[in-house]
């Protein structure tokens, strides 16, 4: 039996996304997002003596600053590519076009 290559988390999150109907994607695109970039947006308040909670804040945030755009940028790119018969992405790539056949009689 042969072993599936492993994927990253995104990989993942993009076959989920490219089985599931088309608005799926659109709205956990948009979710996505929306909550990051709240989450951003919000100021963080250091406390005197807490430097491990301030820097962890600053942590989570520099990742949620690039997942803001990186999420959607996934489901949006799984909308584009439909599953292949093994779930992964990689259905992607362009393939060359099927020659005609001609029946001759």
């Amino acid at each position: 039996m042969g072993r599936r290559k492993k994927q990253s988390t995104v990989e993942d999150l993009m076959d989920l996304t490219a089985m599931a109907p088309w608005w799926v994607g659109v709205v956990l695109a948009v979710a996505s997002y929306a909550v990051l970039h709240t989450y951003v947006g919000r100021p963080v308040a250091p406390h005197p003596g807490q430097t491990t909670g301030v820097s962890l804040a600053f942590f989570w945030q520099g990742l949620a600053m690039a997942g803001q755009f990186i999420l959607p940028i996934a489901f949006w790119v799984a909308l584009a590519c439909p599953p292949s018969a093994d779930a992964r992405p990689s259905s992607c790539t362009a393939r060359p076009p099927a020659e005609p056949t001609v029946s001759r009689r």
